[in-house]
């Protein structure tokens, strides 16, 4: 793979040499996220397939369904739907933790295992969210694909189980047919765009 006409290992060694204004890729980080402050210098972000908002366009839509190096979609709506999706599973698995955390706010569980789990997790996930957007700030263009966060699939997995439990027994085994027929269906849907797109 090339970009820029340098090759793979050239990009890697581009995007780690230099430190430029660490309150400038502040910025940039604040404004992948959220609104614009006043006194921030406008960013100006460019990989807006699918929405205005970078973390949306880059996390969501790429992570969920892109091909094709990123140029075939499903229809903007589509990805409304896997931000829901998205957002509904993070609740659901947060409040799944707390309602377990309120009894076992003193357990000898919760400092021995739970806590270092939970600090692994943030520190492996903030490395690697925050090295791709260091990479691509250094960069000076858009880089990151959602397809960048699959390592942390097995997370994902977890905060799904999590999000599952939080319902009533009676529930959970149709939620979980549900979640599984939901991944064929999608599987299949992705299927057939690319072959649409390629192949028809």
């Amino acid at each position: 793979m090339a970009a820029q006409d340098r090759p793979a290992y050239g990009q890697a060694a581009g995007v780690t040499s230099g430190v430029r204004d660490l309150r400038e890729f502040a910025s940039y980080v604040w404004q992948y996220y959220l609104p614009q402050l006043p006194f921030q210098e406008h960013v100006r972000f460019s990989n807006q397939t699918i929405s205005g908002y970078p973390a949306y366009s880059v996390w969501i839509a790429t992570g969920w369904a892109a091909f094709g190096w990123v140029t075939v979609y499903f229809p903007v709506g589509v990805y409304w739907v896997f931000l829901a999706v998205t957002v509904a599973i993070g609740l659901g698995a947060l409040g799944a933790g707390l309602r377990w955390l309120r009894p076992n706010w003193r357990s000898p569980g919760l400092r021995s295992t739970a806590l270092p789990v939970a600090v692994f997790f943030a520190l492996a996930t903030g490395a690697l969210v925050g090295g791709l957007h260091w990479a691509e700030y250094q960069a000076g263009t858009p880089l990151n694909q959602g397809r960048y966060l699959f390592p942390l699939a097995g997370l994902a997995a977890a905060v799904l189980v999590a999000a599952v439990t939080w319902l009533p027994d009676r529930m959970r085994m149709r939620a979980v047919a549900t979640v599984l027929g939901s991944l064929v269906v999608w599987q299949l849907f992705s299927l057939g765009l690319v072959a649409s797109r390629y192949y028809a």
